[in-house]
């Protein structure tokens, strides 16, 4: 009897690791884990650690930038594109005031 609930356990557990994996996106953050629900069922992305996306991580995967704006979590692109735009200008400020 034992080993067949540890079958039935590894079956919910797999059957729910089927369905997160297809349903969600796991991000890591700055601020911890969010979880975010995909625009389309697949087993692409499931896990991203997104605390050093730059503004061109996000436009390589348009579907987990769709399915981050749907979630209203779009802080987390803004924090990218913010910091890419930081690092241009100070490039540009460098180049035109090199003594700075």
């Amino acid at each position: 009897m034992k080993s067949f609930m540890a079958f039935l356990l590894g079956v919910v557990l797999g059957a729910g690791g089927v369905f997160l994996g297809q349903g969600y996106h796991v991000l890591r953050t700055a601020d911890g884990y969010e979880l975010v629900r995909k625009t389309r069922p697949s087993f692409k992305l499931i896990y991203v650690d997104v605390r050093q996306y730059r503004a061109e991580d996000w436009l390589e995967h348009p579907q987990l930038a769709q399915a981050v704006l749907e979630a209203k979590k779009g802080h987390l692109i803004q924090e990218a594109v913010r910091m890419r735009v930081h690092q241009a200008v100070d490039e540009l400020l460098k180049k035109v005031l090199p003594d700075r």
